[in-house]
């Protein structure tokens, strides 16, 4: 530790002398100079008071500069405005074109109340090696106004549940949504290599999963995979024979109170009876499907891009070959 400034030695150096030595070290004696101890001790105690005083100055000086050089730019100065509701994809069909060559497909329907946005996180983070010869095509549904008990309102929906949750309340919606899937699948299919079914995949979020699983048991071929994903089937038995040639993989989430894993899994089994289902939950996972509050989950993520490795990757390499 320093000493004063006005003692020209270290405190425990070897020449400290104790106060006797300083007269002798600084060539002055008391006869001549009437300074001492007192004197210093208090000049000591000025100068750092000053020093103090000095700081709280020149803070406060610089503040006062600071808030009169910029008063007039801060009273200028006006609130952020608030960030609007983001609008969503509505009302359109989304196409995304692949930039490679083009050897599969993708048809890709939302949920209820949602849109084809329902899908962006997904698409993001498809991590195969023939991403960039995919094309996605994800349609909208049309604007119903539905009541679902005290709720009343317009909303994206493919088709209005009747009371029993297994059902359309009006047929009809549903037959003219599962003729448009269709006839959208014919045109893709016509795309694809070899109008190969199997280069065609069909994925459905909540209530777009009960419209994947109706147009594609329906259709006059059984052999595009699909992805069904936090959804259920609607009532009814499939023939197993049929779909035995379907590769299916449906994950679903524990905690899933809209629609219950269970429930899911018996609507399946019921509904795509001989098709060869992967049946996958997830522990940490809800429901929560729709643009804006939708959760996402690594786990599907990785098990959507396995899937897609399985189906595709044989038919990729064999294109490859073939070019």
């Amino acid at each position: 530790m320093r000493s004063a400034s006005r003692t020209p030695r270290d405190w425990g150096d070897e020449r400290w002398q104790g106060w006797t030595g300083w007269p002798a070290q600084s060539k002055v004696t008391p006869s001549s100079s009437s300074w001492g101890w007192k004197d210093w001790k208090e000049d000591r105690w000025a100068e750092r008071r000053w020093k103090w005083d000095d700081a709280a100055r020149r803070k406060t000086t610089s503040e006062d500069e600071y808030n009169w050089g910029h008063k007039e730019e801060q009273a200028a100065v006006t609130p952020p405005a608030e960030l609007p509701e983001p609008w969503y994809v509505d009302a359109h069909d989304l196409t995304l074109h692949p930039r490679g060559q083009h050897s599969f497909t993708m048809i890709l329907l939302h949920s209820c109340s949602g849109g084809p946005d329902d899908w962006t996180p997904i698409l993001h983070r498809l991590k195969v090696p023939f991403r960039n010869e995919i094309r996605v095509v994800v349609p909208c549904a049309p604007l119903r106004r539905e009541a679902h008990h005290s709720w009343r309102g317009e909303m994206n929906s493919w088709f209005e549940y009747a009371e029993d949750g297994d059902s359309a309340k009006d047929p009809q919606e549903l037959t003219d949504q599962i003729e448009r899937i269709q006839q959208l699948m014919e045109e893709e299919i016509a795309r694809l290599p070899g109008e190969d079914p199997r280069r065609l995949l069909l994925g459905g979020f909540s209530q777009g999963v009960a419209l994947v699983v109706e147009a594609a048991i329906t259709f006059r071929s059984k052999t595009s995979p699909l992805l069904l994903l936090r959804g259920a089937a609607l009532g009814g038995r499939s023939s197993e024979e049929e779909l035995a040639g379907m590769k299916v993989l449906a994950h679903h989430g524990r905690w899933d109170r809209m629609c219950p894993p269970e429930t899911a899994l018996e609507s399946y089994q019921r509904r795509l009876a001989g098709a060869q289902l992967r049946w996958l939950v997830d522990e940490n996972l809800g429901h929560a499907c729709a643009r804006g509050r939708q959760q996402l989950c690594a786990g599907e993520f990785q098990h959507i891009n396995d899937f897609l490795l399985e189906i595709w990757g044989p038919l990729s390499e064999s294109s490859s070959d073939s070019a």
